[in-house]
């Protein structure tokens, strides 16, 4: 026994060889695959520091995978047993190679056609390939053992070469780094320039919030009781839009004032372009003595992710305003903690991997309480000496659906989806088999808003007893909705329904005490130059949106078309736009224009808000003139590209 023992043992190198040949593999393939999809909106050589940190990440794995094994077989060997790692070391280079090749395959199959009945084939693949990769670890051991580490060697120090290049990358990235943070940074006027008489501005934004499902706005549930007291005193934007029906593009262009379509943010991931950063409002604010501060807990509009931290004195990370309750959570914050802010690919990325590990994770509570981003704006904002202006991002009430007690249960039964396990699997299309949990869901979602409202009446409150109220311009505001209708449920995807991109928008000015309801069109991109012009500074030039503050004062606004799109499948990085929807609302009608199979739907959105009656063929004329101003736009921006 004790010879078969000595025979069998393998040094820790070799270990190391059998778990890090095979994890480089795994990411070989994964970077393949995943750079499909990064190159939409990022460059290589944007990437590449991404890469070199994953690089590094699953080297890190490969070693404290191989103390892990090494420990195992010294406590089997104190029982006088023993472990035949050529069958470990056989079974896991075969399994992942064979995932690889798969994937690979799948890859370039998607490019030019659909394997039929995926979601299940995926599983009998994976059984074949398990199956296989042990019959043919036991039989071949030896012989597959020799191979790999005899024939593969050069392969071997490739990867070794590969890591020890990545660690200079990331080192030398993250240098780079934090001197263009510096070198970026726009100087701050004194306050002694007397601009202190200035409001302070406040902005609140809150994640997926529809206009459509606040009592606010003539919702059947009384979700909102507090905003309706607050509008009561301030201005009620009865027709304000969200210029994407997603996070990133939006809230870029609420701080940008431009059209997704101009600044070029697609995707949920993307970053604003090296060339436009120093045209967005923070740093038209910083520039003329305002103090800058940012308390996001949406990682996808936070200013390190969108490129912008540097226009801000103050930026919270995300990650301070969590409260984790699930492992995958906790995972991720320390990998944030790991990483930093500069590899957000690498944490996305990482994020996948952890999210597909955890999936069956059960949560109830949600891990982005409200009241953790008003805290830390009350926390910093005694700082500042200056007038400041404090954006404050809340992520509820995006799904998933969690409110607290007491607001739980408050629309939905107990047993209508209670947690975040229950809800996920619904996202995207649905039949029409599935509208009553789709209903259920909506009840979540309305009860989620129900506790925001209350949030925000003691974020307001606190406001009144520190003296920030009446000397404060306030804005509420959001950045997209959800839908729970037509088949489709959530956000994202090719739909610019109501439900989706009709917004609240909540204007309070400093003492104010009587409100007004302002029906003139607006959208997020109006959101800077309103604030420019109010505070007395000229509206710049590559301001795409108008100042609304006309119609404030109850003058008669004529605004323009206002457009709001979907884009995520085009690349960005100057390329042409070639696929997805785009929707123009002037006056009472609203034409959505889907780009790929040149297909449009007319509506009129102030007689029918709830999109129930097409009127292409009624109105033929305002269809066609309405498609022309659409596809002129967007053969003036196709011209301008050079992709």
């Amino acid at each position: 026994m004790k010879e078969k023992q000595m025979r069998q043992k393998v040094s820790i190198i070799n270990i190391f060889r059998m778990v890090f040949m095979p994890v480089m593999l795994f990411l070989v393939g994964e970077t393949f695959f995943h750079w499909s999809g990064f190159s939409y909106y990022l460059t290589f050589w944007e990437f590449l520091p991404n890469l070199a940190m994953m690089v590094l990440l699953f080297t890190l794995m490969a070693i404290l995978a191989t103390v892990i094994l090494k420990a195992v077989e010294a406590v089997v060997r104190v029982f006088n047993k023993s472990i035949d790692f050529k069958v470990i070391y056989a079974w896991m280079f075969l399994v992942v190679l064979s995932f690889v090749m798969v994937k690979m395959f799948k890859l370039w199959a998607d490019s030019f056609m659909q394997i039929p009945y995926w979601n299940v084939t995926k599983y009998l693949v994976l059984a074949f390939i398990l199956t296989a990769s042990t019959v043919l670890a036991w039989k071949l051991r030896e012989k597959l053992t020799a191979v790999i580490t005899e024939r593969f060697a050069p392969l071997f120090w490739l990867f070794i070469f590969i890591s020890v290049c990545s660690a200079f990358v990331v080192i030398h990235h993250s240098v780079d780094s934090v001197e263009a943070d510096v070198l970026e940074r726009p100087a701050a006027l004194n306050s002694s320039d007397g601009q202190s008489t200035r409001p302070n501005i406040i902005l609140v934004s809150m994640d997926a919030l529809s206009a459509g499902d606040m009592s606010l706005y003539g919702y059947e549930r009384r979700t909102t009781p507090f905003l309706e007291e607050l509008a009561g005193e301030s201005h009620l934007f009865t027709r304000f839009y969200a210029n994407s029906n997603f996070t990133t593009p939006s809230i870029v262009s609420m701080l940008t004032s431009k059209y997704p379509w101009s600044h070029q943010v697609y995707q949920l991931k993307g970053t604003i372009d090296e060339h436009m950063r120093s045209e967005n409002m923070i740093r038209v604010f910083r520039e003329n003595g305002y103090t800058t501060m940012a308390f996001v807990v949406n990682r996808w509009a936070n200013p390190y992710q969108l490129e912008l931290s540097g226009d801000f004195d103050l930026v919270i990370p995300d990650y301070e305003l969590w409260v984790p309750h699930k492992i995958s959570t906790f995972i991720l914050l320390t990998a944030n903690r790991l990483i930093g802010d500069k590899f957000s690919v690498s944490w996305w990325w990482l994020r996948y991997y952890v999210r597909k590990i955890f999936a069956a994770e059960v949560n109830d509570k949600s891990e982005f309480p409200v009241r953790l981003a008003f805290d830390a704006f009350f926390d910093h904002v005694s700082d500042s000496r200056r007038p400041f202006f404090a954006w404050i991002h809340l992520l509820p009430p995006h799904f998933p659906y969690l409110p607290p007690v007491p607001y739980k249960n408050t629309f939905a039964e107990i047993w209508e989806m209670p947690g975040e396990k229950a809800q996920w699997g619904n996202w995207g299309h649905y039949a029409d088999s599935k509208q009553g949990k789709i209903d259920s869901l909506r009840k979540r979602y309305d009860e989620f808003i129900l506790y925001c409202d209350a949030e925000f009446r003691g974020f307001v409150d606190k406001l009144k007893k520190r003296g920030l109220y009446d000397n404060s311009l306030l804005i509420f505001t959001s950045d997209h909705g959800d839908m729970f209708e037509k088949g489709f449920f959530a956000h994202n995807g090719p739909y610019l329904y109501e439900p989706l991109v009709h917004i609240p928008m909540i204007i309070h000015e400093p003492g104010q005490t009587e409100g007004s309801k302002v029906d003139t069109l607006g959208t997020l991109i109006d959101v800077a130059p309103t604030l420019t012009d109010y505070i007395g500074l000229p509206v710049p030039e590559w301001m795409e949106g108008e100042s609304v503050l006309p119609a404030i004062r109850g003058d008669t606004l004529l605004s323009r078309p206002k457009f709001s799109m979907w884009l995520e499948k085009n690349r960005a990085l100057n390329h042409p736009i070639i696929n997805g929807t785009v929707a123009v609302i002037e006056g009472d009608f609203k034409l959505i224009y889907y780009i790929k199979e040149d297909r449009s739907e007319l509506y009129n959105i102030r007689h029918d808000p709830g999109e129930e009656n097409e009127l292409k063929d009624e109105e033929p004329l305002v269809a066609q003139r309405l498609k022309s101003i659409i596809l002129n736009r967007i053969r003036q921006i196709n011209a301008s590209r050079n992709g």
